[in-house]
């Protein structure tokens, strides 16, 4: 076993006994009532969500508003100029925002539980984030991932329902620098920001090109990155990590102070909630778009051992793998849940000149920067507009069902139109099944379809 590994496995061991694990509490907790999680993935909304007629919007919102707890993931600020633009200093990289009022239209129309642990949760700086934050809670959307403090943002934030009470932590290793929260000490306020799980990247190069790049550092002073490199068979390069390996891979780890403070919080919401979630904002991946990263699975494992029901990730714009560990969900990805990024009501004027656009209109910039992405032929591109959505009951602390639905967010429909969530039918939805069937199984989980939905086999 490499010393990473038995580093990993230890880390977890420990944190799993500092959260004081005891079944007892857990199984007890909710006295024989149902309690039922349905959950989507990046939501990506500028288009209110009331006044649609369309059977399979109207389909997909029932599995929410039919749940006690319907979660997604807001990668939008809601306010109105609150804040001001933070600097991307990429073409493609938006300032995302929507009318406040969506906020209650989501409610309406059946989410009640969300995180805004994102890289999009300071697109507006410190005034967009509280001012998310407020119109999400004035429109009785309980939010977690963020705060006016780092405790804050660390902190379980929790859902009352008529079946039992739901916690949700929320984080993200995919943020802009900067976004973290900070603490607050004596008469130092803290800095409003998202709860981090930071991450150590090792990059892997054959001993040739790590030879080379060795040879590079010689000739470049001070790259070395803290004045020395790092010994053994790596080296330290512009502040990063190289090693031999048998070919070129990036591998992440979580940052073990981040892991712990958040792993003491699953601990908490354990002894204070009948259901408790965990979800993380991702995009880092393995060899390819679809494969978790190398801390996720860890990570997420840590989180069941310590006490959550259900971990949630989103992030890439892809569904990733279902795992079941311990009788309980990991989901790597859920893929986007709502896309109308292109009916955006403007974009900062920096962004347009970065791209170097004669005519600034967010339509003008979707038509010549995005499409590659947007409308590209293949699967690839099919990727982004087609989801999942689980629904999940639990009773006594146990998963009683899991029920998978696919989603299809209408890539055929004009700009002003696609990006909307609805259930996916026929050959889509079989399509859909078929490949989370296909990812889940490299890690042990069994969908069985039928009927246009998938029902996960439990032990």
């Amino acid at each position: 076993m490499s010393t990473a590994v038995e580093r990993r496995e230890f880390l977890r061991t420990t944190l799993v006994a500092a959260a004081g694990m005891a079944l007892g509490p857990r199984l007890l907790a909710s006295r024989g009532r149902a309690l039922t999680v349905a959950a989507g993935g990046d939501a990506i909304i500028t288009r209110p969500l009331r006044g649609l007629a369309q059977p399979e919007v109207l389909g997909l919102l029932k599995v929410f508003q039919g749940a006690d707890a319907g979660f997604f993931n807001c990668e939008m600020t809601f306010h109105e100029m609150e804040g001001y633009p933070t600097q991307t200093g990429a073409c493609g990289d938006l300032n995302l925002i929507a009318d406040p009022r969506i906020a209650a239209d989501l409610k309406a129309s059946g989410f009640n539980l969300t995180t805004v642990a994102n890289n999009h949760a300071l697109d507006y700086g410190h005034g967009g984030l509280l001012a998310t934050l407020r119109h999400l809670h004035q429109a009785g959307i309980v939010a977690a991932g963020a705060g006016p403090n780092l405790a804050q943002a660390r902190a379980p934030r929790y859902l009352d329902t008529a079946n039992g009470r739901v916690a949700l932590i929320g984080c993200a290793s995919t943020f802009r620098e900067g976004s973290e929260a900070s603490p607050a000490h004596a008469d130092i306020p803290g800095r409003p920001g998202l709860n981090p799980l930071h991450l150590r990247r090792i990059y892997e190069l054959p001993a040739d090109r790590l030879a080379s790049l060795r040879e590079t550092q010689k000739l470049l002073p001070g790259s070395a990155g803290g004045g020395a490199a790092a010994t053994g068979n790596g080296v330290r390069f512009l502040g990063n990590t190289f090693r031999e390996g048998p070919q070129p891979r990036v591998l992440t780890e979580a940052d073990e102070r981040d892991q712990r403070a958040i792993v003491e919080q699953v601990g908490r919401a354990r002894a204070e909630a009948d259901v408790v979630l965990v979800t993380i904002h991702a995009h880092e991946s393995g060899a390819s778009r679809e494969e978790p990263a190398a801390f996720l699975q860890p990570f997420a494992r840590t989180c069941i051992d310590a006490g959550a029901h259900a971990f949630l990730g989103h992030g890439p714009h892809v569904i990733r793998p279902l795992e079941m560990y311990r009788g309980f969900p990991i989901f790597y990805s859920l893929g986007n849940l709502y896309f109308q990024a292109e009916t955006i009501w403007q974009i900062p004027q920096e962004i347009y000149d970065n791209c170097e656009l004669g005519q600034p209109s967010p339509s003008g910039f979707f038509q010549k920067v995005m499409p590659r992405s947007f409308d590209a032929p293949g699967r690839d591109a099919d990727a982004i507009w087609e989801a999942i959505v689980p629904s999940m009951r639990f009773r006594d602390g146990r998963l009683e069902a899991l029920t998978v639905y696919p989603v299809d967010l209408s890539r055929a429909l004009p700009p002003t139109q696609r990006g909307t969530a609805g259930l996916a039918s026929g050959e889509v939805a079989e399509r859909i099944l078929a490949r989370q069937q296909k990812l889940s199984a490299a890690f042990g989980a069994k969908l069985l379809l039928r009927g246009g939905i998938a029902e996960v086999q439990l032990s």
